[in-house]
């Protein structure tokens, strides 16, 4: 309202004054309390995203800060959810040579090389691995490539088994035309039944 009636009174007030309340303006819009917070409480990861920002913001323009922000807070992002896919051992039998596992979390780029290298060195005294995908909720093209890989390392006589597998990966698994292998890769709908399976081959 000022601007647009005072606008002609407005032009006589002297540069100093209107500079000190450009700097009011800035500094209740920077919310220092809520940079103190943050720097006291936030994840080490968000604090160096936010200093990279304000840093940027002050030596270039906003512009910059923003667009690193946001690939550095990506990067940052991937690399936690990649930290969530674990493998954790359901049992195994040394009797029967069978390693059951369930994956838990995405199997995508950023965490399936390590997951499938993990499974490599666990299954090495195994011939047979059940994998339950029940909580594996996406799996992407990086995630894909990396398992078609260790289902070509799998040395003969070794049998990989994936059970429970959720919409977003089988119908990935689908669009590349997955298919059974004999005697190497095999899929069941429960991981009873892949149990069973497995009895009744020992059986016979």
């Amino acid at each position: 309202l000022a601007l647009l009636v005072l606008a002609p009174w407005l032009s006589f007030l002297p540069l100093a004054a209107m500079a000190s309340l450009l700097l009011m303006v800035a500094w209740n819009m920077s919310e220092a309390h809520k940079v103190v917070y943050l720097l006291r409480r936030a994840p080490k990861d968000d604090i160096i995203v936010m200093l990279m920002c304000m840093s940027l913001t002050v030596l270039f323009d906003m512009v910059i800060a923003i667009t690193v922000g946001i690939v550095l807070a990506s990067l940052l992002f991937m690399r936690r959810i990649a930290r969530m896919t674990r493998l954790s051992v359901l049992s195994e039998s040394a009797e029967t040579s069978t390693l059951m596992l369930r994956v838990s979390g995405p199997l995508f780029f950023a965490a399936a090389e390590r997951i499938f290298s993990e499974l490599l060195v666990q299954s090495e005294d195994y011939n047979t691995i059940v994998m339950q995908w029940d909580a594996v909720p996406v799996l992407d093209a990086g995630g894909l490539n990396a398992f078609q890989r260790f289902v070509e390392a799998l040395p003969e006589g070794k049998q990989l088994i994936i059970t429970d597998i959720p919409f977003q990966p089988l119908k990935t698994f689908a669009r590349a035309r997955i298919a059974p292998i004999s005697g190497k890769l095999a899929f069941f709908s429960t991981l009873p039944d892949a149990v069973k399976h497995l009895n009744e081959s020992v059986a016979s």
